[in-house]
């Protein structure tokens, strides 16, 4: 990925897990159409009412 060769990485493991994690979101989010600063203020907001996370997973999708 390019933003990982600019960016020279990061300092931590724990850096580097939190940007592939976010890296993946922001893919996930692209290919489904969806919002990612939508979906990222939705998070933060329901972290901080303590509600129900936002989810990744696409509204057309059921889960058996």
């Amino acid at each position: 990925m390019l933003w990982r060769k600019g960016s020279f990485g990061s300092a931590s493991a724990a850096g580097s897990r939190f940007v592939e994690r976010m890296l993946t979101v922001c893919e996930s989010l692209r290919a489904q159409g969806r919002s990612i600063l939508d979906f990222l203020v939705g998070t933060i907001a329901a972290v901080a009412r303590r509600s129900a996370l936002p989810s990744l997973m696409p509204d057309s999708v059921e889960l058996a």
